[in-house]
């Protein structure tokens, strides 16, 4: 069996860490093995967590170590691509050991690896215009960086650069397969500990300019400003149009449908924010009634209603519309509308109670924050309409699969005593159908 020649470059603990893992002396960072035995490694390697920090380069035996050496600082990359992202392609191990053994690398065809370039200009991001992406759906996220280790050519593929922008934050340039992909790639770069906060935004790839970078860096102020993970330019433009509508509108209502048609909405968005919530409303201000709330108690919960879901607005339609089951990104993603709607509500000069309302209607029960008596009561109606609409992802399920639903989880995500006004309605209903 051939001998393989591998190169082991790290730092620090990390070095001591990975050396032990591979069975090797750190002071000896060039070893040889066997072709199986070198695989194995690798793979051991990568289960200790320590991969982004090493450096490996392999060849078939009789290829001189300087070569290896040469090529080490080349190769993280490619390594990374052909073997630890997937320890169960031995293959292309294989193929490239090979290249590295008959010079088929070059410099040119690997992506360098260290700190990313500060870039001042869109031309110099993309090399003078040589790279610009002439059609297609684009996402541009500006990171607030966390200072981590972050192994940008294994989180952007081929289809991206990233860059220092003037300096300070990272900007990620990418192509997205549509709205909704380019907020969870974005979610799932704050997972990868890449940044403490990010700005999104999306456009056609013949829109690209350093407008577009700037929509991004204002998604990121307004992201820094709520404290939270992420906004989008969405976000950016609903909040500006709500706070001038606050002080051009008397009634509320008002201001809500007037919001709603300066901004173009996708159709799921559109259904959440009109039809949908006005059944929640309506379902909500009966509850209040059943459960003896007074006058301004109910037009409290009632407006809630409305309101509840008004953080759809942020949210892309593609993801709204997403036939099946979302991934927990996917979810984390949509759960954002609580807060959003909230933000929205002040910006809209709603009241600080029906906005505290907006963002705890999906607050369970049975979590250590208490949620406003209002919120549970929207909470369950906007449970009740969900289940028996028909969804993206679900036919719609009959009011008494429904009630057994609400009553399966009173106590822990609902309300006990809303449940059973709900069971009351649905009764009355029911009877009034008969």
């Amino acid at each position: 069996m051939p001998k393989m020649r591998v190169l082991i470059a790290a730092r620090g603990d990390r070095r001591t860490a990975l050396a032990k893992a591979l069975g090797v002396h750190e002071a000896h960072p060039m070893f040889e093995v066997g072709a199986a035995d070198t695989r194995e490694m690798l793979f051991r390697s990568l289960r200790t967590g320590n991969w982004h920090a090493v450096v490996v380069a392999w060849t078939f035996d009789g290829a001189p170590a300087e070569e290896i050496l040469a090529a080490a600082s080349e190769l993280t990359v490619c390594a990374q691509t052909f073997v630890l992202d997937d320890p169960s392609r031995a293959e292309p191990l294989d193929q490239l050991a090979h290249r590295i053994a008959t010079g088929g690398v070059r410099t040119s065809a690997v992506p360098k690896v260290g700190p990313l370039s500060t870039c001042e200009s869109l031309d110099e991001l993309l090399g003078g215009g040589g790279r610009r992406p002439r059609s297609g759906l684009l996402s541009c996220v500006m990171l607030s960086p966390t200072g981590n280790d972050t192994d940008w050519h294994g989180v952007l593929g081929a289809g991206g650069v990233a860059c220092r922008w003037r300096g300070e934050n990272v900007l990620v340039l990418r192509r997205a397969a549509g709205p909704g992909e380019a907020v969870v790639w974005a979610e799932a770069l704050l997972d990868r500990q890449a940044g403490t906060s990010a700005g999104v935004t999306w456009f056609r790839a013949e829109e690209l300019q350093e407008a577009k970078i700037n929509q991004a860096e204002q998604a990121l102020s307004i992201a820094g400003s709520r404290g939270v993970g992420l906004a989008t330019w969405t976000s950016v433009v609903a909040a500006h149009h709500a706070r001038r509508l606050a002080s051009a509108i008397d009634q509320p209502e008002a201001r809500r449908l007037r919001l709603l048609a300066d901004l173009p909405l996708g159709s799921e968005q559109r259904r959440h924010l009109t039809t949908h919530s006005e059944e929640v409303a309506a379902t909500a201000l009966d509850l209040a009634r059943l459960l003896r709330l007074g006058p301004e108690a109910c037009e409290q919960v009632r407006l809630a209603g409305l309101l509840h879901d008004l953080g759809k607005i942020a949210i892309p339609d593609d993801l709204l519309a997403k036939p099946g089951a979302l991934s927990p990104i996917e979810r984390r993603v949509l759960n954002r509308h609580a807060a959003e709607g909230a933000w929205l509500c002040e910006a809209l000069g709603i009241d600080t109670e029906v906005a505290r309302v907006v963002r705890h209607h999906h607050t369970r029960f049975d979590a250590l924050e208490l949620a406003p008596d209002a919120a549970r009561i929207v909470a369950v109606a906007d449970a009740l309409v969900t289940m028996t609409s028909i969804r993206p992802y679900s036919a719609a399920r009959s009011f008494e699969h429904a009630l057994a639903e609400l009553r399966r989880c009173r106590g822990s995500v609902f309300d006990p005593r809303v449940v059973v006004a709900a069971h009351i309605l649905g009764a009355s209903s029911m009877r009034a159908a008969a």
